[in-house]
Order: C-alpha cells, then sequence, then structure tokens
C-alpha cells in the first residue's frame, strides 16, 4: 500500500507558507513523478523548518525563561481516541482497540471520544472554536489531545489504528520518561525525526510541554496548517531545545511497525507471519484503502479480521 501524493495540498501549502519557488524549481529540475515529488517535497519541508525555527525562536526563549517546575510521574493510563465512538469505528479500529485491551490487561485504557474528551482536559477557548468551526481539523485536534493528556496525566497514547500482536512489550515503550518510534536512518534531508502516533511520557515532560506551547501559539495566530505535519516539525524544535533529554529517548525504529501495513493485502504466509511478530508488538495500520481489496481472502487483512482460517 503506497501513500498517494496530493499535487493540489503541496502547491496550496508552498503558497501559503512562500516555499513556492523552490516548489517550483525543484519540479523543473526533478519532475513530477512520485519519488520526484517526495523530493520537493523534502525541500520545501526544509525551508520551511528554517522559518519555523526563526519565527520560534523568541517564543522558546519566553517558554524557556517562565517554565516552571512540576513534579514529574509516570502512569499506567493509555490513552485511544475515536472521537465518535468505537461502536461508530471501522471494523479494523475495533480490531486494533481490541487487540490493544487484549494485550495490555494490566494497564489502565482509557477510550477518549468526543463526549468525554473534557472531562480529562482544558483547552483555552480560540483552540475549541477553531476545532468547532473546522478550522482545526481532528487529526490536528488530536495531536493538542494527546498532548495535553500526555503532560497531565502521563502514560502511552497509542492511535486507534495500531494493532498489537504480543502481551511482551519491551520495557521502554511502555515505561519510560519518554518514547517515541524514530525515523533512525537516512536522516540526512529529513527534518522530522519522529511518529506520534505511539508515545509514552511522564508527566510535565519538557518536550512535550514544549511542542504543545509551540502548537498552542501557532494555531493562536493562524487558521492554516503550514504543513500537515506540524507536530513533528514543531517537536523538531523541541528536540533541538532539550537536546540531552533527547538523548535519553531508546531509539527505535519506525519503519518495523509499518511492515505490515506495506503487506496487508498479500497472501498469508504463516512462517513470514511468525517472523514478523518477532520485529515488533506493535504495527501501524490505516482504515482507509480501496473496499475491493478487502475482498480478497487468505490475507493478513483476514487474519487481523479474524476471518482467516488456516
Amino acid at each position: 500500500m503506497k501513500k498517494k501524493i496530493n499535487k493540489k495540498e503541496i502547491l496550496l501549502t508552498s503558497l501559503k507558507n512562500r516555499t513556492f519557488f523552490p516548489l517550483t524549481m525543484g519540479t523543473i529540475f526533478l519532475g513530477r513523478d512520485r519519488k520526484a515529488l517526495e523530493l520537493v517535497r523534502l525541500i520545501v519541508r526544509y525551508k520551511l523548518m528554517k522559518k519555523l525555527r526563526k519565527e520560534n525562536a523568541p517564543i522558546i526563549k519566553e517558554f524557556l525563561s517562565t517554565r516552571k517546575s512540576f513534579e514529574k510521574k509516570r502512569s499506567n493510563k493509555v490513552w485511544i481516541c475515536w472521537m465518535q465512538g468505537l461502536e461508530n469505528a471501522p471494523e479494523l479500529v475495533q480490531q486494533c482497540v481490541s487487540s490493544i485491551q487484549e494485550n495490555l490487561p494490566d494497564r489502565d485504557i482509557v477510550l477518549i471520544t468526543e463526549e468525554n474528551y473534557s472531562q480529562y482536559v482544558e483547552f483555552p477557548e480560540y483552540i475549541v472554536e477553531k476545532y468547532t468551526k473546522g478550522i482545526i481539523s481532528s487529526t490536528h485536534f488530536s495531536d493538542l489531545l494527546r498532548l495535553e493528556l500526555l503532560t497531565r496525566y502521563g502514560g502511552t497514547w497509542i492511535d486507534s489504528t495500531v494493532y498489537c500482536t504480543s502481551s511482551n512489550i519491551p520495557d521502554y515503550m511502555l515505561d519510560s520518561n519518554l518514547f517515541v518510534f524514530q525515523g533512525l536512518k537516512p536522516i540526512d534531508g529529513h527534518v522530522m525525526q519522529i511518529s506520534n502516533w505511539f508515545i509514552t511520557s511522564e508527566t510535565h515532560n519538557e518536550l512535550l510541554e514544549l511542542t504543545k506551547h509551540l502548537l498552542y501559539k501557532y494555531w493562536e495566530k493562524f487558521d492554516y496548517v503550514k504543513d500537515y505535519f506540524i507536530f513533528h516539525l514543531m517537536f523538531q524544535l523541541a528536540i533541538e531545545t532539550y537536546p540531552e533529554g533527547w538523548k535519553e529517548v531508546f531509539p527505535a525504529s519506525n519503519t518495523l511497525p509499518h511492515i505490515l501495513l506495506l503487506n496487508l493485502f498479500d497472501d498469508f504466509n504463516q512462517t513470514w507471519w511468525d517472523n514478523l511478530l518477532l520485529t515488533t508488538p506493535f504495527h501501524k495500520l490505516t482504515y482507509k484503502f480501496d473496499e475491493s481489496e478487502t475482498m480478497k481472502d487468505g490475507t493478513y487483512y483476514k487474519k487481523i479480521m479474524k476471518e482467516l482460517i488456516k
């Protein structure tokens, strides 16, 4: 399964960010095929990151000078979110959540929805207003939601599209001051180092607190996203601000948890499956795919949906 390159999105984003010139020149020299567009997007994102560093330098300086000291605690809570309620979630999402509940029986698993999120966190009024108006999408609202939950309560945020295949989970994934899956190699040329679909954190972790602060300042000023991965770009600024804290995060590759997704509709092979389960207990999936693919029998998708009889 290959992620589609949204050419229109790249163009509109470059116009808003004033990165149209490098986009145009990159397209002229590299072409318009899939690989070329991915390289162009990296160029545009690199230019944007330079702008974000400059724009946010005074905000970071102010944050560091006024930040208060808080007691930090770890938590056994696991946060999962499906805003419409799990009963209204796609079947794959329901299977993913069920797999987490099955393999993490000793964790306090909390399902966050539209109806109950305000029982756990409070947002600035302008955030709620922009979310209600659709200015902040549900995706970017959930970015803020995971930051609020983790900085306030600690624990582990797991996206609702993460499938768990083992209860034998390394301690660093669930019991660290901070853990995220990372892009390890190659990182040269990439301004983003992390994935945010799985985050473990103590309360009031500095990197998450700063990321949250930067995103709040961003949404206070802007009514659009300069980049779909604005969370990741702001987190990168937090990494650069707290390099010693980042060094403490165990480096686990974000490539292995995507292997299953890339082979989801291939023919099921038991040996391949057994080997996969040895690589990682967590697998990042998606529910967005062509329905015709789900009709094929004997696939890894059918295994996940418990429809494969072997």
